[in-house]
């Protein structure tokens, strides 16, 4: 993740992405309720920013973005790293003569099935908009889908196939000749590229791996869990070892991870020590506070609370009622 203060530091845009009309509507009603709307205008400016003809050293000043957007440079970042986040972008730095210049890679919008088929994705939709909005916009778009084509039933394909139609001189049809290759290779170009969650972490999945081989849990058990792992690792601030180690008493020779159990455990342990914290910080205020009252005491009180801590209530009532005669 990259970031810098310098309004001047250059970059450029390395490829165009086409936004047809559906994709603007995916990227309207689905990506920007995760990464919002200035993060949406900036992924449309990058696009339009994008010059075939351009060369390095025409290069502009990320303020022209700022200048674009209407925001600081700290709002701009917050909202490219989101983009990152969600695919959208690519970010890079190259080493030239002009030093780091970051390179915008775009990526295109994907089709909404493919939206909902990316748990993160639409877990993340879910939980920003609700239920109930989630549902009508997977709805809408399954809707939208479905009415594209209508089902062939009860048919046959009878198309010709090419070699009915055509005939190709010679060896052609087995071995293309030099300028067939040759024009093949000079219209290759690269399709664009869909986006997809940047799911990679700092969490050593290898290591998680090794802790549960010792008893008998399979990695491929790990890697089917690997989002709620690593949801309830962020949850609780835990590192690979103390996420083992906590989820240990949920192991009951399955060769599976309970992933409930592992939760409420989770949840249980987190409750008992932060009430134990709690608890410890309420005496910790209440000695503060006698230390802050007993400042204030002259010497006969400061003597007569001595006494208290050292006897128990009983002893010490009894004592004092014995110094003045019975009334205390």
């Amino acid at each position: 993740m990259f970031e810098t203060s310098d309004p001047k530091h250059l970059y450029y845009v390395a490829n165009r992405v086409t936004l047809f009309p559906e994709d603007e509507q995916i990227l309207i009603k689905l990506y920007q309720p995760l990464v919002g709307a200035v993060a949406v205008a900036l992924y449309q400016t990058l696009i339009s920013d994008y010059d075939p003809y351009g060369i390095i050293s025409d290069s502009k000043g990320i303020y022209s973005l700022q200048e674009q957007l209407d925001c600081s440079l700290k709002t701009m970042f917050t909202s490219l790293h989101k983009l990152e986040a969600v695919g959208l972008v690519q970010t890079f730095l190259s080493d030239n003569v002009f030093n780091n210049v970051i390179v915008f890679k775009l990526l295109k919008v994907p089709s909404a099935d493919k939206f909902f088929a990316t748990p993160l994705l639409a877990s993340l939709l879910k939980e920003k908009v609700g239920e109930e909005t989630f549902h009508e916009l997977s709805h809408k778009f399954a809707k939208e889908a479905k009415l594209r084509e209508k089902p062939i039933k009860n048919a046959r394909d009878v198309s010709a196939n090419f070699f009915d139609m055509f005939r190709l001189p010679g060896d052609e049809a087995i071995t293309p000749s030099s300028d067939v290759i040759e024009a093949a290779k000079e219209n290759k170009v690269h399709e664009e590229e869909v986006a997809q969650v940047n799911d990679r972490d700092a969490i050593d999945w290898d290591f998680i791996k090794e802790q549960y081989e010792v008893y008998q849990i399979p990695a491929s058990e790990v890697d089917n869990k690997k989002n709620q792992i690593r949801s309830l690792m962020q949850t609780y601030g835990l590192s690979e070892k103390e996420f083992v180690d906590e989820s240990l008493p949920c192991l009951h020779g399955s060769y599976e991870l309970n992933m409930r159990d592992i939760s409420n455990t989770l949840a249980e342990n987190y409750k008992r020590i932060n009430t134990r914290e709690h608890v410890q910080k309420q005496v910790n205020e209440g000695r503060k506070k006698a230390l802050a009252a007993i400042k204030g005491l002259d010497d006969n009180d400061k003597k007569l609370l001595k006494e208290a801590n050292e006897s128990s209530p009983a002893e010490f009532l009894y004592k004092i009622k014995t110094e003045k005669g019975g009334i205390a």
